[in-house]
């Protein structure tokens, strides 16, 4: 089967399963992300490290992920603590971005610091994960908020998809991700300008000039999570986080641009 068919029916099945879940209601979804974020912690611990799984500081960190993540959105009107993992996740999202244009691709530094504190993996990924879940306790309104998240970040990954198939030319940034292009990354920034601001006026509120920037800022904002990945795998000489997804390779490789996404979108949905 061509591959391009097998990663659209992937992400299909993916589509579908979000949507039965979010019907189910949001503790179904937040069991999922519970899930989503084990099976990182497992795929950075045993396939960017090369741990061992099952090994002392993998089961550390899938516990050290796990039980605060379960505890903190049980009792998430006891802790009252969502707001704090954002602001982490903001300044970590910072440090990778200025890692990601900052340090040259052929520095090993990189990977030699990320097996130094492998011990962290397991803390990095709750930080992260607890980010996209404050959207669940924003409002009650939180399964519209949740959809114009996935949406944005459908628009830039599809767009960019899209645009450089049709168009692409100029190579992006061809040491990190030789397949992506220039055309492609302007193409996704309209498409997930165009689909959010649309999903903003129809179900959530009024047309907003701001939102008509900051949507589109978004989506190129999500693009600096698949890129990190990308120089990541590239430095520790992998292709794919796994072969989880037929046709999108592991989760990580699936949920980068939503990790990267989640504290600039919560923040800024705060505002409006």
């Amino acid at each position: 089967m061509n591959s391009s068919v097998v990663r659209i029916i992937a992400a299909a099945v993916m589509i579908i399963l979000v949507i039965v879940l979010a019907l189910m209601g949001k503790w179904a979804l937040l069991l999922l992300t519970a899930l989503v974020g084990l099976l990182l912690v497992d795929e950075v611990i045993c396939n960017f490290m090369r741990e061992k799984r099952f090994a002392i500081k993998h089961v550390i960190n899938i516990l050290v992920f796990i039980i605060p993540f379960i505890l903190f959105n049980f009792f998430y009107k006891t802790f009252a603590i969502h707001i704090l993992f954002v602001y982490f996740a903001f300044f970590i999202n910072l440090g990778i971005i200025y890692y990601l244009f900052a340090i040259p691709m052929q520095n090993e530094r990189g990977p030699k610091v990320l097996r130094k504190v492998s011990f962290l993996i397991g803390i990095f990924f709750l930080i992260q994960m607890m980010s996209i879940s404050t959207i669940f306790h924003m409002t009650e309104n939180w399964g519209k908020l949740l959809a114009l998240f996935f949406l944005v970040n459908f628009g830039m990954d599809s767009g960019g998809w899209i645009f450089g198939k049709l168009f692409g030319k100029h190579k992006l940034w061809p040491a990190v991700s030789p397949n992506k292009t220039i055309e492609g990354v302007i193409g996704g920034g309209l498409l997930s300008g165009i689909l959010g601001n649309l999903f903003w006026i129809q179900f959530i509120g009024t047309p907003r000039l701001s939102l008509f920037v900051l949507l589109p800022f978004l989506g190129l904002v999500s693009h600096l999570g698949d890129l990190f990945q990308s120089k990541i795998k590239r430095q520790v000489g992998i292709k794919n986080s796994s072969l989880l997804i037929p046709g999108h390779g592991g989760v990580y490789d699936r949920v980068d641009s939503l990790l990267m996404l989640g504290p600039f979108f919560v923040l800024i949905m705060r505002v409006f």
